[in-house]
């Protein structure tokens, strides 16, 4: 499936760099925020061809909010793993592409009192349950995948224009 189509049920808006991709699942409303600054690697996919180059990719970090009908959201940070983090050589162990890095509850609008648990000092069962609550909204390995295509995109795009206003600026008598 194209990056396109797998998107195709969540409305996108952009400002700059900065994205919102949101969509209505049930009663509830979940919506991805991600910025595209400083967030692009470079990726050696094998080093044996000499064809093989390495190019840029984007990886996000990114934060996924639920709401419910009540108004009290979750939001829950999310950090792009590196290609080795997490690999322990298990070939059969599916990895997760993401880790949680902190969370919060609130209602309205998140505030500098709001309480936030670090993913870092999180009970083990607690990050499992909340790796769960993505995963049956289908923030998983598949979107993880298919945010990585469309940032990596989208960022290009950014690029593009940014180098462009540069060549205006240095023209410009």
């Amino acid at each position: 499936a194209s990056t396109a189509s797998y998107f195709k049920n969540w409305k996108i808006n952009s400002n700059g760099c900065e994205v919102s991709m949101s969509k209505s699942e049930g009663n509830e409303t979940i919506t991805v925020e991600f910025n595209v600054n400083n967030a692009t690697d470079l990726v050696e996919e094998d080093l044996k061809s000499e064809e093989s180059m390495p190019h840029m990719i984007c990886r996000p970090p990114f934060i996924v909010e639920i709401k419910k009908p009540s108004g009290t959201k979750v939001r829950i940070s999310c950090q792009f793993l590196s290609e080795y983090e997490g690999d322990d050589g298990d070939e059969n162990e599916v990895r997760d592409k993401f880790e949680i890095e902190q969370f919060s509850v609130y209602q309205k609008e998140i505030s500098p009192a709001t309480y936030v648990c670090s993913g870092e000092t999180m009970d083990g069962e607690m990050y499992e349950k909340l790796m769960d609550m993505l995963d049956e909204r289908k923030i998983d390995n598949d979107f993880a995948n298919e945010l990585i295509e469309f940032s990596t995109g989208y960022e290009h795009g950014e690029y593009i224009k940014f180098l462009t206003k540069f060549k205006s600026f240095v023209d410009e008598k």
